[in-house]
């Protein structure tokens, strides 16, 4: 009985709280979650960072070979960063500031080496070649040569050595039919380039060369000023393009300009006038680049020559 009595208890309990749930009000349904918008999102790089990337991808590879050399293996400057993300668009940000702190461990906070470009606002690609152009700079300091570099080095396109001026515009004047003859090897080279790069200039823009028809007689140009010198006392001209009938030997100093090239395949044979005589040279001798003789019009068939100028074979 006593058994029966709990049961019925418990029972009667249950009944009472399904009683009480009917007559509770419904609860308040939950708020709806917003997603949260204003996390920050990642940002595409624009198609001139992605041009630039190799380059940094590059320089962050040898940069850390160098820090390596520099300050030990696995060990960094403080603040270093080693950020290789190339997602990131401040890539190139820290991989400048890595360059400048490595810098400023190996020489000093205020010391950098003479002709260092540093931070300047710039188009994404010139601002890596900035990059590598310190570099190196900084590597020849480091290995002691400019012809030695740590091992698994990449490098990049030696023109990045040269100052800003170069590097930016080589590329523009290729467009126009200007190209390098330029031995990359040598410690000079980009003197070399500067050269080559400002008589083309000289040559094809600013004056370039005036076309002569067949049978015409060549103008008369003494007392305009020549953009070439000879340089030394092996310039021998003649009146054809076979070097059959010489004409006599430049003088040290004597002014020209260069007006055609020969046709023939393998010719270095290029006109030339200067006061008192129209002449065909070999280009080798003179201080005219290969771009340079390459750049020039095929000689005009029946082009005549003279030869009145003192030194002349009489």
């Amino acid at each position: 009985m006593k058994r029966i009595a709990i049961l019925s208890t418990a029972v009667l309990l249950l009944a009472a709280s399904a009683l009480l749930a009917q007559d509770q009000p419904p609860s308040d349904p939950l708020p709806e979650v917003t997603p949260d918008t204003s996390a920050p999102t990642a940002v595409p790089l624009s198609i001139e960072a992605t041009e630039a990337l190799p380059i940094l991808v590059s320089a962050r590879n040898d940069l850390e070979l160098l820090a390596d050399q520099a300050v030990g293996a696995g060990q960094r400057p403080a603040g270093w960063s080693g950020s290789v993300d190339v997602g990131d668009p401040n890539l190139p940000l820290f991989v400048r500031l890595d360059l400048e702190n490595l810098a400023g461990t190996v020489l000093g906070a205020e010391v950098r080496p003479d002709g260092w470009f540093g931070v300047v606002a710039s188009s994404p690609l010139a601002i890596a070649r900035d990059i590598r152009h310190d570099l190196e700079l900084l590597g020849d300091i480091v290995v002691g040569a400019s012809t030695l570099r740590p091992g698994n080095w990449v490098g990049d396109d030696p023109i990045m050595r040269c100052n800003r001026a170069t590097q930016a515009l080589v590329p523009l004047l290729e467009r126009g039919g200007f190209s390098l003859n330029v031995d990359f090897t040598q410690p000079t080279y980009c003197r070399e380039i500067e050269v080559q790069a400002s008589r083309w200039v000289e040559t094809q823009i600013i004056q370039p060369p005036i076309p002569v028809s067949a049978g015409a007689p060549l103008p008369n140009l003494a007392g305009i000023a020549q953009p070439y010198l000879t340089e030394t006392p092996f310039v021998v001209a003649f009146h054809d393009t076979n070097a059959r009938r010489r004409a006599g030997v430049l003088p040290v100093g004597t002014g020209f300009r260069t007006l055609s090239r020969s046709a023939v395949d393998f010719s270095n044979m290029m006109l030339i006038s200067g006061e008192g005589f129209t002449l065909f040279v070999d280009y080798t001798t003179t201080p005219v680049s290969h771009a340079e003789f390459e750049a020039l019009p095929p000689v005009s068939l029946g082009a005549s020559t003279d030869c009145s100028a003192a030194w002349c074979a009489q």
